[in-house]
């Protein structure tokens, strides 16, 4: 999975992890709202990708 931001950064981007499962949005509160607090939270750097390895399953 990998999420993008632009590099002006004019519209947000969240990542986040919380045991196995990886979040992208454009606000720390929509995860929130999905899967309560996670584990790790960061803003995505402007211009800098997100990258996740998912595995099947």
């Amino acid at each position: 999975m990998v999420g993008l931001s632009d590099r002006l950064k004019l519209r947000p981007l969240v990542a986040a992890e919380k045991g196995d499962r990886a979040y992208i949005a454009s606000e720390e509160a929509a995860i929130w709202a999905v899967d309560g607090k996670p584990d790790k939270s960061w803003p995505a750097d402007a211009g800098t990708p997100v990258r996740f390895e998912l595995q099947e399953g």
